[in-house]
């Protein structure tokens, strides 16, 4: 159960402009309570707070569950990324953020209604960019050819290893069908993407893939899965029609663009209408934004689905056959391709450097370590620690306006800080996206802060590991009992925390 939470213009304090940044000043946490059989669970094993925090240079390890590292794909893997599959991802997510943009600017209830959307894509946006410049980097493209020859050479000097030979050329032969082919993901693939026309398209697979067995369904549909499928098609999220609207045009334009108003698949899906007037159409006929008409669509396992006739579940009807066409192709000529290759070069890694082959992240637990350290930027350097003297100070500095102005009770409580206590830090633990919430230990296993965040520069660790400048971007423990006892009135869970979890 929830026990504390900042406002948000404490947690992300300098908004999207200082996302990916630092310095920083963001109390970017929460205090949960764990229950047991209605009262608060007594547990043996915890992480015990260290209120006196860490210093620069301390050793630091990282618990969590990071997403994804793509360090073990091949060369060719990385050209095509930086080459193809970035400058048309990072161009669609422009143009949604300037639709986005666009809408916003209607009125206060359409800029409220657009914001966490906004926030993501440009969260999004953010990070690609930051990965797409590590892959237009020579010193980087060059280290990941370099680790490769090296690994190629050894294999190839050894008989044994023989099996594990042919991989990366296997890659890049069905990189080269990709190239072909990728209109077609990106122009055929898209409509389930977003909004009420994604629910649609679940809609119609659950149905489908139910009634099929478990083994031959569509990833996401198995029986294990299905559970939080169906809990997430009848939450009742709000979705704005208009807004929904917008969007949907938008990817349908996308798709005449791509493959032409004469191609088959556009002429099945907007049947000779424009894609403005056939997405404001099929929207204003739909009544899939009741939860409730949701709900009762997937009883008896979708059956009402099939026979629906909502536009938007007729839409996805048409759409699903190509759609899952086109996804099946990518999945034999490229996906399977690269995950059985892929396997072989991983197994020739281990073979070659043993215990010093660094596996991928693949949301399975692990420990970083690394150190607090500040770094090198431009001509000067970045501290390893920012204080509460630092988050008035860029305030004050911004004229407390927009994501610069400080939540009223940190104005209101200035002079009731310490401002020299740390906020924020950074240090070389390898996280990437997963790893928000994790705890920030010491040597002793002592809790010292909590990961939120990692700089610009720590994207293109996504392929080649560097810490010369990349860092993990963490609340300082100091920062959060200071703000709770200080500035929230919450000096209880201060106290039970350093306490140890005791009231």
């Amino acid at each position: 159960r929830l026990a504390f939470i900042p406002e948000m213009a404490a947690a992300f304090f300098g908004g999207d402009d200082d996302n990916f940044t630092y310095p920083r000043y963001d109390l970017d946490m929460a205090l949960l309570r764990a229950y047991e059989n209605g009262k608060p669970a007594r547990v043996e094993h915890f992480f015990r707070v260290n209120p006196a925090g860490a210093s620069e240079g301390d050793l630091v390890f990282v618990s969590g569950h990071p997403g994804r590292t793509d360090r073990l794909k091949t060369y060719a893997m990385l050209e095509y990324y930086r080459d193809v599959t970035f400058p048309a991802r990072l161009a669609r997510a422009r143009e949604v953020r300037a639709l986005l943009g666009v809408y916003s600017a209607r009125g206060p209830e359409e800029a409220r209604r657009a914001r966490t959307y906004l926030y993501f894509v440009e969260n999004s946006l953010k990070a690609g960019e930051g990965e797409y410049r590590g892959l237009q980097d020579p010193a980087l493209m060059a280290t990941k050819l370099a680790r490769e020859k090296a690994l190629r050479d050894a294999v190839a000097k050894d008989p044994a290893l023989a099996p594990y030979a042919g991989a990366w050329d296997e890659v890049a032969a069905s990189l080269a069908w990709a190239r072909e082919h990728e209109k077609d993901r990106l122009c055929k693939t898209s409509l389930g993407e977003r909004g009420l026309a994604g629910v649609a398209v679940q809609l119609v697979r659950y149905a489908t893939e139910a009634a099929k067995p478990d083994a031959d369904r569509l990833e996401g549909f198995h029986e294990a899965q299905l559970p939080d499928l169906l809990r997430r098609l009848q939450a009742p999220a709000p979705y704005f029609r208009d807004l929904d609207e917008a969007m949907l045009a938008f990817e349908l334009a996308k798709m005449v663009q791509g493959l032409g108003p004469g191609d088959p698949y556009v002429r099945v899906v907007l049947g000779g209408e424009s894609p403005e007037a056939f997405a404001k159409k099929v929207l204003a006929g739909s009544r899939l934004a009741d939860a409730a008409v949701r709900a009762a669509l997937l009883k008896n396992r979708g059956r009402g689905v099939l026979r629906s006739a909502d536009p938007l579940i007729e839409l996805a009807r048409r759409a699903d056959p190509t759609m899952r066409e086109t996804e099946r192709l990518f999945r034999e000529k490229v996906e399977a391709v690269e995950e059985e290759a892929l396997t072989r070069v991983a197994k020739a890694g281990f073979a070659v450097y043993g215990g010093d082959a660094y596996p991928d992240a693949t949301r399975t637990l692990r420990l970083a370590f690394g150190a607090i350290s500040g770094y090198p930027f431009a001509t000067t350097r970045v501290p390893a620690f920012t204080t509460f003297y630092g988050l008035y100070d860029r305030a004050y500095s911004f004229g407390q306006k927009g994501d610069f102005a400080l939540p009223p009770k940190t104005a209101a409580h200035r002079g009731d800080l310490e401002l020299a206590t740390p906020l924020d830090f950074v240090c070389t633990a390898d996280i990437t996206g997963g790893n928000s919430g994790s705890p920030v230990v010491n040597r002793t296993g002592e809790l010292v802060g909590l990961v939120f965040d990692g700089n610009a520069t720590s994207h293109a660790n996504t392929f080649v590991y560097d810490e010369t400048d990349a860092r993990c971007v963490a609340v300082d423990i100091r920062g959060i009992l200071e703000a709770l006892r200080k500035i929230y009135g919450a000096g209880a869970l201060a106290d039970e925390m350093v306490a140890g979890g005791r009231p």
